[in-house]
């Protein structure tokens, strides 16, 4: 289907609401070849469209989503059951080292994270340094 038309391999990735079952087979049946799960904590594009509208409809959505390890564990389900090789990023809501540790340990190709040191960078160089070496 979707890579039959292109020849790069074809990532999805979710904003930070999670990736569910439903959504992950069908990604799985569109033949994409990586899934980033991107739960609840994580760059949320509902509150940043609040931000930038100045309304509050997208308010409500600042809590929303699923947390990271839930669609994880539901999308590497889903490829089990239906046989597709797939890799499974696991981002959104990741704060620490052993964040990163526990999704690896359940089964995530790779961990994304941004959000955590982007904030520590605000703070200055030396704290992103920081921050960096305590994930180590």
């Amino acid at each position: 289907m979707l890579q039959e038309a292109i020849s790069v391999p074809v990532i999805a990735k979710e904003v930070g609401f999670g990736i569910p079952r439903e959504t992950c087979l069908r990604l799985l049946e569109a033949e994409v070849s990586v899934i980033d799960v991107g739960g609840r904590g994580g760059t949320n594009f509902a509150l940043i469209e609040h931000l930038r509208r100045r309304d509050d409809f997208a308010a409500c959505f600042a809590s929303w989503g699923i947390p990271t390890a839930v669609p994880l564990l539901e999308c590497l389900d889903v490829a089990r059951q239906s046989g597709r090789p797939v890799d499974v990023i696991a981002s959104g809501g990741v704060t620490s080292g052993l964040d990163c540790f526990k999704l690896l340990s359940l089964g995530a190709r790779a961990v994304g994270v941004a959000g955590h040191f982007l904030r520590s960078l605000m703070l200055g160089e030396a704290i992103l340094e920081h921050e960096i070496r305590k994930f180590h």
